[in-house]
C-alpha cells in the first residue's frame, strides 16, 4: 500500500500547495477528487453507493535539440466504491492504476518520427480486502511520417500491446499501418485520394482461437469539377466520389465443430421506447454502442424507471451472418440482477430495414450474466436465441429495470456459429466498392426565373467479381434499370438514385411561387429491396407588409414497392408569421395531411399550431405554444393537445430566473410539468444554479419531483471545485445523489 500512500500525499500536496511557478516550472497536467453519494428507496427496498476516484497525470517535456525532445509520463488512479443492492448484499472493489511513460518526438518541416513506450499497472479486488488480483499492459508504438511538397504523403506505424494478468488474460496484438495520401494541387479540379494497408497479428495462447492473422486494404478518393457560364446564368458541377476495401483473415482454433464468433459491427443503434409502446419503429444510429470500448459508459441506464425504462438497443450487422447471441457490456457486477436475467423482462426484435412494419420478434431460450473485465468491472448480459436468424438490425428492449444501481450499457455484440475444418484453420475475406456519382446544374435565364436540376446514384458491391464491371455498372445505370449478368452473381449489389427539380419564379413583388419534383429509388440485385418515391410539391410564399409573412404549400407524395403502388399522401400547410406589436410575434400554422394505402387503412390528420413570444421589459421576456392535432384512421379518431409556455426574469446582471410550464394530453390520459431553474453568479469566481422540477401523469398515476442543484468555485485560475446534488421522489420511490470535485492545472 506504499504506493497508494505516495500518490495521496502528491495529490494533496498538487491541490492545496499546487500552482507555485518555482516548484512546477517544468511540469505540466492535472489533479482531481471525485467524490459520489447515491441512495435510491423503492419501499421496502434500498440501493446505496458510494465512490471515490482521485486521479494525477504529470507530463514533463524537455528538448533534446532544435528537432528532438521527449516527454516522461506518469498516471496514476486510486478508486473505491461500496455499494449494496435491494437484496441486501454489500459489495465493496478497490482499484489503483500507475502508468509511467516515455515518449520521443523529432518533427520538421517535410517530415516527423514519435516513438513512445507505456507500461501500466492494475491492482483491484471486488472483495474489499488486499489487492489479489493485478494486470499488466505494455504497449509500444512507432510513427513515421513524410509530407513532401505537392507530393503524395506518407506514413507507416507499428503499434505491439500485451496484456496479462494471474487469472487467464494472456494476449499479444501487433499492428502495422501504412497510408498514404495525395491531393491534386488545381484551382479548378479537385482531385484527393487516400491508401491504406494494415496487417495484424493477435495471439491468445488458452483461447479456442489462439492466433488471428488479418491484412486490410482500403482507399477513398474524389473528382469534382465546377464551371460557371453565360455570367453565372448556368453552373454546372460534378462529382465522383469512390471508396473500396479488401480484407484476409486466418484464424487458428484448437477445437473443430461449430465455434462462437464475433459478426462484424456496422454500427449501433438505440431509442427510447414508452410503456404504450415499448418497441420502437426505426431506431437512430448510436456510434458509443459499437464503437469497442467496453468501459466508457453510454446515456443508456437500465436502472431508471418510468419513461427510460424500455431501450431499444440495436446492432447492425451483415446480413450474411446468422446470429444467435446478443452480448450487452454494462459497467457493474450484475450477478445479482434478478430482474433482468429474467427472459420475460427482455424481448428481441429482427428487422432488414429499421423501419415500421419490418420489425418480427425473435424467440429468446435463455438470459444469463458473465464477466468480461474484472480490473474496470465490466460484465455482459448474454441473450441467446432458440435459433440462428439472418437479419441486418436487431435489437433487444428491457421490459423493466435492474436491481442493481446506475447500470450504465457501454457496448454490443451479436455473435454466431462457424464451423471450423479438422485443420483447425479458418479463412474468411470480404471486397466492398462503393461509388457515387453527383451532378447539379443551375440555369437562370432571367433574373425572376431560376430552375436548378439534382441527380445523383450511389452504388454498394459487396465481392463486385471485377472493378471495372462494378464501375461500368453504374453508369449504365444512370439511365436504366436492368440487373446486368454480373450482378446475377454471387455479389450483393444496392443502388440508390435521387433526382430532383426545382423551379423559383418572382410572380410579384409580393408573391413568389416554388415548384419541386423528386424521385427516389432504391433497389438490389437480390430483388429482395426495390422501393421508389415520388414528390410534387409547389408552394407560395408572400410578404405583402413588413409585419407579415405567409406561405402556402401543397404536397402530393406515392410511394411505390416492385414497381407497385404502396400508397398516395396529400397533405397542404398553411403558415402566418405576424409581428402584433413591436416586441410581440405570432406564428400560426394550419395543416391538413391524408394518406390512401392501396391494401387499405387510410389516415388522415389536421393540426393547428402556433407560438407567441414577447420581451415585455429588458429583465422580462415569454413565450407561449401549443398544438392541437387531430388524427382518424377507418371509423376511430383521436385528438391530442399540448402546450407550453416559459417566462425568464432577469433581476440582476448575475441572476437569471425562469419558468417552465408544459402540458400534454390524448385520449390515454394527461401530463403536466413544471420547472423553475435559478441561476446566480454573485461573484465572478463562484457560479449556483437550483433546479426543481413536478411532473405527473394521469394515465400511469406516477407523480415526480426532482430537486437538483450545482456549485462552480474558481478558487485560483488554475483550481477547481463543484458540487452537485439531486434528490429524486416518484411514487414511493425517492433518490439521492451527491458529488464533490476538485480539479487542478497546473
Amino acid at each position: 500500500m506504499s504506493n497508494r500512500r505516495l500518490i495521496n500525499a502528491l495529490l494533496f500536496l498538487i491541490l492545496f500547495i499546487g500552482g507555485s511557478s518555482a516548484v512546477f516550472a517544468d511540469l505540466n497536467g492535472n489533479a482531481s477528487i471525485d467524490y459520489t453519494s447515491f441512495q435510491e428507496d423503492r419501499g421496502d427496498a434500498s440501493i446505496t453507493q458510494n465512490d471515490t476516484q482521485k486521479r494525477l497525470n504529470f507530463y514533463f517535456t524537455k528538448p533534446i535539440t532544435s528537432l528532438l525532445s521527449y516527454q516522461l509520463t506518469l498516471r496514476a488512479e486510486i478508486s473505491d466504491s461500496d455499494s449494496s443492492d435491494s437484496q441486501g448484499a454489500d459489495y465493496t472493489s478497490l482499484k489503483e492504476v500507475y502508468e509511467p511513460g516515455i515518449d520521443f518526438s523529432l518533427k520538421n518541416v517535410m517530415y516527423e518520427f514519435d516513438s513512445g513506450f507505456h507500461h501500466r499497472d492494475e491492482l483491484y479486488s471486488n472483495s474489499g480486502q488486499a489487492y489479489d488480483n493485478k494486470r499488466i499492459t505494455d504497449f509500444f508504438y512507432s510513427r513515421f511520417a513524410v509530407s513532401p511538397l505537392n507530393l503524395p504523403t506518407f506514413s507507416a506505424e507499428l503499434s505491439r500491446i500485451k496484456e496479462s494478468d494471474n487469472i487467464m488474460l494472456d494476449r499479444q496484438n501487433s499492428i502495422y499501418f501504412l497510408r498514404s495520401s495525395y491531393e491534386l494541387p488545381s484551382p479548378e479540379l479537385d482531385f484527393r485520394a487516400n491508401l491504406n494497408y494494415s496487417h495484424a497479428e493477435e495471439e491468445n495462447p488458452g483461447k479456442i482461437l489462439y492466433k488471428n492473422v488479418s491484412d486490410a486494404y482500403s482507399g477513398d478518393y474524389q473528382l469534382s469539377d465546377s464551371r460557371i457560364f453565360l455570367s453565372g446564368k448556368i453552373i454546372l458541377n460534378g462529382s465522383y466520389r469512390g471508396n473500396f476495401s479488401s480484407a484476409d483473415s486466418t484464424s487458428y482454433s484448437s477445437d473443430t465443430g461449430y465455434v462462437l464468433f464475433e459478426r462484424t459491427k456496422l454500427g449501433g443503434l438505440h431509442a427510447k421506447g414508452t410503456a404504450l409502446n415499448p418497441d420502437v419503429d426505426s431506431l437512430p444510429s448510436e456510434t458509443a454502442l459499437a464503437d469497442d470500448n467496453y468501459i466508457l459508459s453510454t446515456s443508456i441506464n437500465l436502472s431508471i424507471s418510468g419513461s427510460d425504462e424500455y431501450h431499444n438497443i440495436g446492432i447492425w450487422v451483415p446480413s450474411d451472418d446468422s446470429v444467435e447471441k446478443l452480448y450487452i457490456y454494462v459497467n457493474k457486477d450484475v450477478t445479482g440482477d434478478f430482474s433482468l436475467k429474467s427472459i420475460s423482462n427482455w424481448k428481441v426484435y429482427k428487422s432488414d430495414f429499421n423501419l415500421a412494419g419490418t420489425w418480427l420478434p425473435v424467440t429468446i431460450s435463455s438470459v444469463s450474466v458473465s464477466l468480461f473485465d474484472l480490473a474496470n468491472t465490466i460484465y455482459r448480459y448474454e441473450i441467446e436465441f432458440s435459433a440462428p436468424h439472418n437479419a441486418r438490425y436487431f435489437k433487444a428492449v428491457n421490459m423493466d429495470v435492474s436491481d442493481i444501481s446506475n447500470v450504465a450499457v457501454t457496448e454490443i455484440e451479436a455473435y454466431g456459429s462457424e464451423l471450423i475444418p479438422d485443420s483447425g484453420i479458418l479463412t474468411s475475406s470480404s471486397n466492398a466498392l462503393g461509388q457515387r456519382l453527383d451532378f447539379l446544374s443551375v440555369f437562370q435565364p432571367l433574373s425572376k426565373f431560376r430552375f436548378s436540376f439534382n441527380y445523383s446514384i450511389d452504388k454498394s458491391d459487396q465481392n463486385p467479381s471485377s472493378v471495372f464491371s462494378s464501375i461500368t455498372s453504374l453508369f449504365t445505370s444512370i439511365f436504366s434499370k436492368s440487373r446486368s449478368e454480373e450482378d446475377q452473381s454471387d455479389s450483393s449489389s444496392t443502388i440508390n438514385k435521387g433526382l430532383a427539380l426545382n423551379a423559383n419564379w418572382l410572380t410579384h413583388k409580393f408573391l413568389t411561387t416554388n415548384f419541386r419534383f423528386q424521385r427516389n429509388e432504391s433497389y438490389d440485385n437480390a430483388f429482395k429491396t426495390d422501393r421508389a418515391a415520388t414528390t410534387y410539391e409547389l408552394s407560395f410564399n408572400s410578404s405583402p407588409i413588413e409585419t407579415l409573412n405567409a406561405s402556402f404549400s401543397m404536397v402530393r407524395g406515392d410511394s411505390y414497392q416492385f414497381e407497385v403502388k404502396e400508397s398516395t399522401y396529400d397533405s397542404a400547410i398553411l403558415s402566418l408569421g405576424t409581428r402584433l406589436y413591436r416586441d410581440l410575434n405570432m406564428v400560426t400554422d394550419i395543416g391538413y395531411s391524408r394518406s390512401d394505402s392501396v391494401s387499405g387503412g387510410d389516415s388522415t390528420s389536421r393540426y393547428i399550431s402556433g407560438s407567441i413570444d414577447s420581451v415585455f421589459t429588458d429583465k422580462l421576456e415569454g413565450s407561449l405554444s401549443y398544438n392541437i392535432n387531430w388524427k382518424s384512421s377507418g371509423e376511430s379518431e383521436v385528438q391530442s393537445k399540448s402546450s407550453s409556455a416559459k417566462i425568464t426574469y432577469r433581476p440582476g446582471r448575475f441572476v437569471n430566473l425562469s419558468c417552465d410550464f408544459n402540458y400534454s394530453s390524448n385520449d390515454a390520459g394527461s401530463a403536466m410539468s413544471e420547472i423553475i431553474t435559478a441561476e446566480w453568479r454573485p461573484v465572478p469566481v463562484l457560479q449556483l444554479n437550483a433546479n426543481y422540477q413536478h411532473s405527473s401523469t394521469s394515465s400511469a398515476s406516477i407523480t415526480k419531483d426532482v430537486f437538483s442543484g450545482n456549485g462552480t468555485w474558481h478558487i485560483k485560475k488554475f483550481l477547481h471545485a463543484q458540487l452537485s446534488f439531486l434528490y429524486e421522489k416518484e411514487g414511493e420511490s425517492t433518490e439521492q445523489n451527491v458529488s464533490t470535485g476538485m480539479r487542478l492545472l497546473f
